[in-house]
């Protein structure tokens, strides 16, 4: 919740995802201790520690925090250096993990590049519909209860759900979920815990911070002033 840095008063949807199978993840904040050894007189010495300090660098990069009014160009670096490790066979890797600077302790994010990032689809009989409330009325006024529910047609009408018509149009709307899956060509990696999802009302926000007190001085503007030498007298 701390990553998406919500204003109090809006809502936070959590869930947990499992893990299908085996991923490689890239550990930025372990490129902070990389060391280099070797000899002086080594032809191949010369660019190692350049390349140890850049990879020190594109940690420290990787997880700075991003300000509101921070230039797009600021972060281009990191995102194209992403790019490149998504793209890589060698080695290749699914996502990469970097300390979280929200939090302020020793927590870790993982994030995964989109072509490790397809989750399962939920088995979900055809013409399903859905509906979803946030709240419950009471004798108090309103509560906070949320619920999915999934209204499926009767067993015998399952067959004759309705299909979707090659000679048709659809918007995205109107399309069923499996029209996409169909058509992606990445592996299934994750599988949403729908028993998980937690809905958090934000209430309040914890700031830590590290204090440094305001210098205030005032000088005589004359003692700044070069030394002016009277020529007349001279």
């Amino acid at each position: 919740m701390a990553e998406v840095r919500p204003p109090v008063g809006s809502k936070v949807l959590v869930g947990r995802f499992e893990i299908l199978k085996p991923i490689h993840l890239l550990d930025v904040e372990a490129l902070r201790s990389v060391r280099i050894r070797g000899s002086l007189f080594d032809k191949s010495f010369t660019n190692r520690p350049q390349k140890a300090k850049f990879l020190e660098g594109l940690s420290a990069r990787i997880s700075m925090p991003v300000m509101p009014d921070d230039e797009p160009f600021d972060y281009l670096a990191t995102q194209a250096v992403a790019d490149f490790l998504a793209t890589e066979d060698t080695p290749a890797l699914d996502g990469i993990i970097y300390k979280s600077v929200q939090t302020g302790d020793e927590k870790l994010n993982v994030v995964l590049f989109h072509k490790s990032a397809r989750v399962q689809t939920l088995d979900i009989p055809n013409g399903t519909e859905f509906h979803t409330t946030l709240y419950r009325e009471t004798d108090d006024g309103y509560e906070i209860e949320c619920y999915v529910i999934e209204e499926v047609p009767p067993p015998a009408n399952l067959e004759a759900a309705p299909t979707v018509d090659d000679d048709l149009m659809f918007t995205p709307l109107m399309r069923p979920p499996d029209e996409y899956e169909e058509h992606d060509p990445r592996e299934v990696l994750l599988k949403l815990d729908t028993g998980s999802v937690e809905l958090h009302l934000v209430k309040g926000a914890h700031v830590a911070t590290d204090s440094h007190r305001v210098g205030r001085h005032r000088i005589d503007r004359t003692a700044l002033m070069p030394h002016r030498v009277d020529t007349e007298a001279l």
